[in-house]
């Protein structure tokens, strides 16, 4: 699972500039519809903000978490060796988990909010 979200990251390494420069404008533009800014959306973009910057920091996290997955261990190599590499991988794999988990919930979250931003 590690190795596929490694491949998903050096994907994403691409899009990180554009990945950051949505989420700080999306932050802006939450920030100015919540201290009603003149000239700029009010209360009718605090939804698709808040949603776009939710995924930019998403994306984000993955893109640096998962791109410096080490490589499986060899038998020939030092106990502390493998031992460090075997945690970072287990650690990897747990944050892999919680990752997936909080990407299928943000999906959710996302499909919710949309929702209601398109029927009020």
């Amino acid at each position: 699972m590690i190795e596929r979200l490694k491949i998903f990251a050096t994907h994403i390494q691409r899009f990180i500039p554009l990945v950051v420069l949505v989420g700080i404008i999306s932050l802006f533009l939450a920030v100015s519809s919540l201290f009603n800014i003149e000239g700029l959306p009010g209360d009718e973009a605090l939804i698709p903000a808040l949603v776009l910057f939710s995924w930019a920091c998403m994306l984000y996290c993955f893109a640096r978490l998962f791109i410096n997955v080490p490589a499986r261990s060899v038998k020939g190599t030092r106990f502390k060796s493998r031992f460090a590499i075997a945690l970072r991988r287990g650690l990897l794999w747990l944050f892999g988990i919680a990752a997936v988990c909080l990407s299928l919930a943000l999906l959710v979250l996302s499909y919710e909010l949309v929702r209601v931003w398109l029927t009020s």
